[in-house]
């Protein structure tokens, strides 16, 4: 740890994922201020697909500057001048992440030229265009340089940043440098009742405190198309992504043609409740027009079958007054009536989410605190490919057994997108409960605080390899993880392990706790603003990624900050 500290005060201009300069940011402060704004009353509805297309983004700002206290409507009117107005000649944008502990360093720079603005009365336009810097370094010599985020990153996040290291990467004696590039962003046209947009960043759905049992808002960028319509009370959203398929592990070169359509409806009754329905859908080697139809994949599951991986979710949110909110979702993963009706097994493969968010009317040092619980049972976000249920398959066949010039078979039907997990961070066989709280400081700086325990078992520990032949391609650490589908490939699926309901049973279960303090000041100067930050998290474990008896504890030091020209 000594060795890696000093490394934290060198100023290098480590990336976010975007700035906040831009609307297709998920880290930019505009969505915090939308979530707080509804919890007070000032807007009646949000549309759960983030970020929000330029158009939609007015309208929303529009209605608090009509509803809100003076303070509200100063800083919507702030911001409504500093996005709308025509499209400006690019801006300057330098930012930094710097995250230390005793298994390594981390640090990405960046230097971006970012636009933004009304191209005319309907249509929006953003986006950025980044050089970045990679320096890693390990101080573990079993730490895998090419996984170093996964392996750095405290429990349950991940590293920021949506990049591919390529040809340019040096790797020497625990560290890796690299120099290369990424981009985002977004065209919006439409009016306040109905837009479409359509560009390249991460998006989010349903998100609470940077994360989502739907779409997570750290899964990795993705092309993508929405379409969004809103009223008053109804929110009516289709949403098409354009994933990168990987082979069974999440491994090997990126595919093509796999593809994620989601559809949700919204609305937000008489009374103070708000209801949620929606569908999500991830298929591949084909787009499948049907699947832009609500409700579609899964009349045609109930009625014909649907071997795509089909997700049906349904959710509540109740606003008490003085800024009081509750939220339960639930997503169920090859779910359908019939086959329950029929006393089938539907798998008991869901996840669940319940929030308690509190925003005071009119806050003072204290400007938000929050309680979730978040579960998600075994197998849930799995699938299994084509070639495993024809386990026969010569290719397979040849993979598993070894053969010479066997090809990694492409999973084009798991929850992933380049590799990693589109759902919450936590995965499969896991459960989260956190208690966050934000604060106002002096000079317009905040202070966040958070707590947290995490659970994740491995529901496949010991399992039958003969049973589970896919298994004997799978490091064991990603066993029970998204990538490991609890399939059967010997049986006809008589002896599936997601059909048993074993929910942290195992003796293997890793328990995580972590408590985390930071802080951030904006600096004016001249016409620039500086934005450093900081966050210190320490992390209690046992069983750590499930291994029996890794137990011990990890500090984590956060330093970076942003600099806009």
């Amino acid at each position: 740890m000594r060795k890696i500290l000093p490394f934290l005060f060198v100023w290098t201009f480590a990336a976010l994922p975007a700035s906040a300069q831009l609307l297709s940011d998920l880290n930019n402060p505009i969505y915090h201020d939308l979530r707080t704004w509804q919890n007070q009353g000032y807007i009646r509805l949000l549309p759960m697909v983030e970020p929000y297309s330029g158009i939609l983004m007015k309208a929303l700002l529009r209605e608090a500057e009509e509803n809100g206290d003076a303070t509200v409507k100063a800083r919507a009117l702030a911001y409504e001048n500093k996005y709308f107005k025509p499209l400006t000649y690019p801006d300057t944008h330098l930012s930094q992440y710097s995250l230390s502990s005793s298994r390594g360093y981390f640090g990405l720079s960046q230097v971006s030229e970012q636009l933004r603005g009304m191209l005319g009365p309907y249509v929006y336009l953003d986006g950025a265009y980044s050089l970045l810097g990679l320096e890693t370094t390990s101080s573990d010599p079993n730490l895998d340089i090419n996984n170093i985020g996964a392996q750095l990153a405290p429990i349950g996040t991940t590293l920021p940043g949506d990049y591919k290291v390529d040809k340019t990467a040096v790797s020497a004696k625990g560290q890796q440098f690299a120099v290369t590039w990424s981009y985002n962003t977004s065209l919006s046209v439409g009016n306040s009742a109905i837009s479409f947009q359509t560009g390249y960043s991460r998006t989010a759905i349903d998100p609470y405190q940077n994360d989502s049992i739907i779409l997570s808002p750290q899964a990795q960028a993705a092309p993508q198309m929405l379409l969004t319509w809103r009223t008053r009370d109804t929110a009516y959203q289709s949403l098409f992504l354009a994933l990168a398929a990987r082979d069974i592990a999440g491994q090997g070169p990126g595919a093509p043609q796999k593809y994620l359509n989601f559809s949700s409806f919204q609305w937000r009754t008489p009374s103070p409740l708000e209801l949620d329905l929606y569908q999500t859908v991830i298929y591949g080697q084909r787009v499948d027009l049907g699947y832009f139809i609500p409700g579609f994949p899964f009349m045609q599951a109930e009625m014909y079958g649907n071997t795509d991986n089909l997700f049906l979710g349904a959710g509540a949110k109740y606003f008490f007054p003085h800024g009081l909110r509750a939220d339960a979702q639930l997503y169920l993963d090859d779910f359908t009536i019939v086959s329950a009706l029929a006393g089938k097994n539907p798998g008991f493969k869901a996840a669940g989410n319940l929030n308690l968010d509190w925003t005071p009317e009119d806050p003072g040092i204290l400007e938000q605190v929050g309680l979730e619980y978040t579960i998600v049972t075994p197998y849930t976000y799995t699938h299994t490919p084509d070639y495993l249920d024809n386990p026969n398959t010569t290719n397979y066949t040849n993979y598993v057994n070894g053969v010479s010039g066997a090809s990694d078979p492409i999973n084009y039907l798991d929850y992933t997108n380049n590799g990693s997990s589109l759902g919450t961070v936590i995965g499969p066989n896991s459960d989260r409960l956190r208690l966050n709280a934000r604060f106002r400081g002096p000079a317009k700086s905040t202070f966040t605080y958070e707590l947290s325990m995490i659970r994740h078992g491995d529901a496949s520990a010991g399992a039958n390899t003969a049973y589970y032949t896919y298994l004997q391609t799978l490091n064991p650490g990603l066993w029970g993880t998204v990538f490991d589908p609890g399939y059967d490939t010997n049986n006809g699926g008589s002896k599936n392990l997601f059909e048993t309901m074993h929910f942290l049973t195992q003796n293997n279960v890793m328990t995580v706790f972590q408590t985390s303090v930071g802080f951030q000041i904006p600096v004016p100067m001249g016409k620039t603003l500086l934005t450093p930050f900081v966050n210190v998290l320490g992390e209690w474990y046992t069983n750590r990624g499930t291994v029996i008896g890794d137990n011990g504890f990890t500090a984590f030091v956060t330093v970076g900050g942003t600099w806009d020209f």
